[in-house]
């Protein structure tokens, strides 16, 4: 697939989710600490591979500078990245999901230097 095609379809899935009724419990599931996400993963990676790419639709979204999605990139191999790059980091277990994944995203897909 190329980068156009996976953006698209991540695009699509944004816009088809924002009309559907979400049930409380699959909104609440998801730990609010990077560390219990870290155990949250391993016992539902479905859910934890939809937060990592939900965050990264943002990113997109926002045009967010620091942030490029490459080509041939598959929510598993990104959601893999993410998990690595946040166990390797214990110091930040504590903090906020929203900052840890972010931090995450933006480390192991940069955008190259201009």
């Amino acid at each position: 697939m190329t980068r156009t095609c996976i953006r698209n379809l991540l695009v699509l899935a944004a816009v088809l989710s924002i009309g559907w009724d979400i049930p409380c419990s699959a909104q609440s599931d998801v730990p609010v600490t990077t560390g219990d996400f870290l155990a949250y993963c391993q016992e539902n990676y479905q859910g934890c591979e939809d937060k990592v790419t939900g965050t990264a639709v943002d990113l997109i979204m926002t045009h967010n500078p620091n942030f490029c999605d490459p080509e041939n990139d598959y929510p598993n191999d990104l959601t893999q990245a993410v998990i690595a790059w946040l166990t390797a980091r214990p110091e930040i277990r504590g903090q906020a999901l929203s900052e840890g994944l972010l931090s995450a995203l933006v480390a192991t897909r940069p955008c190259p230097l201009q």
